[in-house]
């Protein structure tokens, strides 16, 4: 620092770069102490030949690793040459306490130290080499290894039924597995332990009686399942991700060098003693793949069996007789580590099982497929409340295991379509899916193979109370299904346990969150599964009935003194009492709750199908209507007949005109949910038709017409609570129009048509503001939208094309007073209604623009142009593209007639006077001050003239008085030179008169040019046709490929002697013209 002059030393920029080396100089020796620690806890020395030493893993010859603690060396499975170069570690004995604690915090610090830079290849080479040795020595002493269950008894191995096989086609002992999972009432209870193991012989201690406890090799899982949370250290899943890579990849090395080995590896792990005293005999030789000779010494026979035919069979199914056990291991604590820590710290672990679960296959995942569903739906019910994304990666998680373990339809696969669950109210009405065959298989090729333990552990969340958790349900059963349009054959054995979640006591009783949930899955399983429930079941009629007379009482249909205390949910969402009326004082038009929802989002990535739509969180009262619009919606779809064709003093005929009210009084509901659930019920209601018999040919015949199944009756007193409040615009609102809209789009044909006229005297009160705002009967800011409301009907209207002048007039008039609106939108609310209307009546939209006096008019040309570039409007930009010539005889008829005329006349010019081409020499600037500094020079010369005629009439008076002076010869000479001053000044005036007179003259006769010259119209009008064709072509670049007319007249124009000349004179024209 002495030799820094400090003129130029930075001072800060040097603290910082001491900081930096201090750092690193203390992350360095941290990382010292970390080998130190490692080579106290873990014997670095060689020491052979200690009595009960364990395995030294570094001893490797050139075909396998050698097991040197049994005081002969057996080959025991194949080395990698990746493990060359790494350190030579022993899992030796240490006399005294347990050192397990002590080496999960230096794996810790490992972990830690492979997100500094400096430290980053050392650590990760130690971390691998950890890796690597710990599975070694677990795959050396399979036979010491046991599996137990939480109480430390020990188990068969619960994934495998019958031999321990565990190939898709031999599922999990169902019964076992869903006792594990599944409470007695068919809850999701919590997950039992999985993965334990208890270590005996050499693993567990040296037997020679100095009480050594070796380390546990299973807690380099736990600190590995530490990193993947990122909890202690920020980065540290990606050093995790990498070493649990390289342990899979050297297991999948191993393993395709092993041919066949020993039946009793496949025991499972049962702790069995050798005659010899428990000598460890387990490994037999191993034939190699990869050994360069073969050779008869006994080290390279393959191992006898009983029966080599099991054996080997066995063998080639399942890789669990040596190789399982450290992963198994590892997914437990990685489902724990999910378990245990908070929403955001599961990222890492969640990307750790999914890629354990992916690299080690199907096969070997399909064993857990039961514990990680459990684990899948708990990520998705943990899911904080209020925070918006922090669902995301769990929704995540679920579709990627879901399609790992079950696949999905191809068609998601290949096109990524966007998938919309199947309660969207906004879906398609259309029932989606496919009939799945009975051959049908996954994406790998195998058959759709369900254990009965997933499908009850998802079925026990189909009635979850978290909305998140009932969408995943319904998704992971159209994967399983191939969204197949039903799922009765898949459920055929749940009925019982469904109507148990679905019915459980009287739906009144329930809160409202368990509400929503036993509606929004009945809703599914009558939209999804029709058979599985009969609707004669008396649970369900009874659901219904009580479910319908919560709805009417809330709308205020009637009032029943039974319901006592009991809260209710209106149309609109909102809290009332059994009389209709509301709990609270004030009621904004806005859920309060729906500030903390989840919003919907979209979720897409390779390792699944599609691009999957998560619907957005609702208020609860919203959700409640919505579930039970759909779930009439799915009663009429899967009953039709029994809905329709019952008894109307049956249970079913006496609901069916409160449900078909029901659907019409939701139209006029204020949640845009609401609407599109009615909407969407309704067509379903509305669509099933009953064939008519015709009078001759009956019902076979090809003259038979079809009807609505509903009575015309019941209909018209549905609709006609809605069509009397559009008598008075002050009784209009924003969910009564957008009710009438969707009613409209239903049965247009029911209305007639003066309500067309109705609605347009409606339109015509907004453009009077001031009466408008006196009312005071709408909302501030609202007179606008319910205006477009109104104008958005038009378009629904049937022969309605007679309306194309008036509305858009009205819209003209309208956005003229908006800003008297307070508060003022800066965007037009009426030309989206406008377009949608004039892109129905294509023909009277384009026949009225298309009008000279119209394109000219700015007011009517860019309302047009507006129109045209909208997306909504291609059906007019098409019709227009159709009849171009109309656009041709319009806009530019004038100017090529002229190019006609010239072509027709070769000899001589259609008029010598630029004025036919539209240029008018004396309207340009320059030649308009040519004319005022005309005037302007004979208005001097007037007063030039004057002065020298008071000048020659002061000389005259002057020789007057002094005609005896000797002076007056002089004064004469005066008088004569100031006359002829006038006189010239005379001739001056003159000769600028007439040059005025003759230019004016001029520029007049230019402008009575005859033959139908470009006048400033014509221009116009071909302005406003070149717009259009920009606009077409813009919007449609395989416009002009087809418009041959047009292109043929663009290239004329081009070409044109009138647009040369006014390139040449662009001052005598307007700018928007050159």
């Amino acid at each position: 620092l002495l030799s820094i002059d400090p003129r130029t030393f930075d001072l800060s920029a040097y603290s910082v770069e001491l900081m930096e080396e201090t750092k690193k100089s203390q992350s360095r020796s941290a990382f010292t102490v970390l080998r130190a620690a490692l080579a106290a806890v873990l014997d670095m020395d060689d020491v052979e030949g200690k009595k009960g030493q364990m395995i030294s893993i570094c001893t490797t010859a050139n075909n396998g690793i050698r097991d040197q603690s049994g005081g002969e060396e057996t080959t025991v499975l194949p080395s990698t040459d990746d493990e060359e170069g790494q350190e030579n570690l022993v899992l030796a004995p240490r006399q005294g306490p347990n050192y397990n604690a002590d080496f999960l915090q230096i794996c810790n610090g490992l972990f830690a130290a492979s997100v500094h830079d400096n430290l980053h290849k050392e650590a990760m080479l130690l971390l691998k080499g950890l890796g690597s040795h710990t599975f070694y020595l677990l795959v050396s002493h399979r036979r010491n290894i046991t599996r137990i269950d939480r109480d430390g008894c020990a188990i068969d191995p619960f994934h495998y039924s019958g031999g321990g096989n565990g190939s898709s086609g031999d599922l999990t002992n169902d019964k076992y597995d869903m006792q594990n999972h599944i409470s007695e009432n068919g809850k999701l209870q919590p997950l039992k332990p999985f993965g334990a193991f208890r270590l005996s012989g050499p693993l567990l201690d040296n037997n020679d009686g100095t009480g050594a406890v070796m380390l546990d090799p299973f807690v380099f899982n736990e600190s590995l399942a530490d990193a993947f949370t990122d909890k202690d250290v920020k980065n540290s899943q990606v050093a995790a991700l990498d070493v649990m890579n390289h342990v899979i990849d050297l297991f999948h090395k191993v393993e395709k060098g092993v041919v066949v080995v020993d039946a009793s590896l496949l025991d499972g792990g049962k702790d069995e003693t050798m005659e010899d005293g428990g000598k460890d005999e387990t490994i037999k030789d191993v034939e190699m793949k990869d050994s360069p000779t073969k050779d008869a010494s006994p080290s390279n026979n393959v191992a006898e069996t009983k029966d080599a035919t099991s054996t080997t069979a066995e063998t080639a199914t399942t890789s669990s007789a040596w190789g399982d056990v450290l992963f198994e291991n590892l997914l437990s604590k990685l489902c724990q580590s999910c378990f245990s820590n908070p929403w955001n710290f599961r990222s890492g672990a969640m990307t750790g099982v999914f890629t354990l679960l992916t690299k080690m296959g199907h096969t070997w995942s399909k064993q857990y497929e039961v514990e990680i569903l459990h684990m899948a739906m708990f990520l998705v019910k943990d899911t904080p409340d209020g925070i918006g994304h922090a669902s995301k990666d769990s929704i995540r998680f679920f579709l990627q295991v879901s399609w790992f373990f079950f696949g999905g339809p191809p068609s998601w696969k290949e096109g990524s379509p966007l998938v919309h669950d199947v309660l969207c109210p906004t879906r398609s009405n259309k029932r989606s899916g496919v009939s799945l065959k009975k051959e049908e298989t996954m994406e790998g090729g195998g058959p759709i193979v369900v254990k009965d333990a997933s499908l009850t552990v998802i079925l026990s969340e189909i009635a979850s109370t978290k909305p998140l958790v009932r969408f995943v349900v319904r998704h992971v059963l159209r994967l399983i299904t191939r969204d197949s349009a039903s799922i009765d054959a898949l459920l055929s054995n749940h009925g019982n346990s469904l109507k148990r979640l679905l019915f459980p006591k009287l739906l009144r009783t329930l809160p409202l969150p368990n509400q929503c949930a036993a509606v929004d899955a009945c809703a599914f399983i009558l939209d999804r599964a029709p058979k599985l429930i009969p609707i004669a079941d008396q649970d369900l009629l009874s659901f219904l009935s009580e479910l319908l007379k919560m709805i009417s009482i809330a709308d205020g249909e009637f009032s029943d003194t039974s319901f006592g205390s009991v809260v209710l949910i209106d149309k609109n969402g909102f809290a009332v009492n059994n009389g209709g009326e509301s709990t609270s004082q004030s009621r904004s038009t806005v859920q309060a709750s729906s500030v903390f929802l989840r919003k919907s989002m979209i979720l897409e990535d390779k390792s699944f199908g599609g691009k999957v739509i998560v619907p957005a969180e609702l208020p609860l009262g919203v959700q409640l209507r919505v579930s039970t619009l759909l779930l009439f919606r799915g009663l009429i779809r899967g009953f039709s007949d029994e809905f329709y064709d019952a008894d109307p003093q049956s249970k079913i005929g006496n609901i069916r005109p409160h449900v078909v009210a029901l659907l019409f009084r939701s139209l006029i509901s204020e949640p845009a949910e609401a609407v599109s659930a009615s909407a969407s019920a309704l067509h379903n209601a509305l669509i099933l038709c009953v064939p008519r018999k015709d009078k001759e040919g009956g019902e076979g015949s090809s003259s038979s017409t079809k009807g609505h199944r509903l009575p015309k009756e019941l209909i018209q007193s549905c609709i006609r609570p809605i069509l009397l409040n559009l008598r008075e615009h002050t009784k209009l609102t924003i969910p009564l129009l957008r009710g009438l809209s969707r009613l409209l789009g239903l049965l247009s044909s029911w209305f007639n048509k003066t309500l067309g006229d109705k609605l347009l005297e409606h339109l015509s009160k907004f453009g009077e503001p001031d009466k408008i705002l006196q009312l005071q009967v709408f909302k501030p800011g609202e007179e606008p939208l319910i205006a477009a409301a109104v104008m958005d009907l038009f378009a629904l209207l049937p022969q309605a094309s007679h309306f194309v002048e008036s509305l858009v007039k009205q819209t003209i008039r309208l956005e003229a007073v908006l800003p008297r609106y307070k508060p003022c939108q800066s965007i037009s609310p009426f030309r989206g209604p406008l377009a949608k209307y004039l892109n129905r009546h294509c023909a009277s939209a384009v026949g009225f623009f298309l009008e000279e006096h119209r394109l000219c008019n700015p007011l009517y040309s860019s309302l047009f142009q507006d129109i045209l570039k909208r997306d909504d409007t291609a059906s007019l930009r098409k019709y227009l593209s159709a009849n171009s010539v109309m656009l041709l005889n319009v806009c530019f008829e004038r100017p090529l007639a002229i190019i006609r005329s010239e072509k027709t006349i070769r000899s001589e010019p259609v008029s010598s006077s630029l004025a036919v081409y539209g240029i008018n020499e004396w309207s340009s600037p320059s030649a308009q001050r040519k004319l005022e500094l005309a005037r302007q020079d004979i208005e001097m010369k007037k007063k030039f003239l004057a002065l020298k005629t008071q000048e020659e009439a002061r000389s005259q008076k002057t020789i007057q008085t002094k005609v005896d002076d000797s002076y007056s010869s002089e004064y004469q000479a005066a008088a004569q030179a100031s006359r002829e001053a006038v006189e010239r000044a005379k001739r001056e005036l003159e000769d600028a008169r007439k040059a005025y007179v003759r230019d004016v003259s001029q520029a007049s006769s230019q402008s009575n040019v005859p033959d139908k010259p470009m006048t400033v119209s014509a221009l116009e009008l071909q302005h406003q046709g070149f717009k259009i064709v920009e606009i077409l072509t813009s919007l449609n670049p395989q416009y002009l490929e087809s418009q041959n007319d047009v292109v043929r007249a663009l290239r004329w124009l081009w070409r044109s002697r009138g647009r040369h000349y006014r390139l040449l004179h662009e001052e005598e024209i307007p700018p928007r013209y050159h």
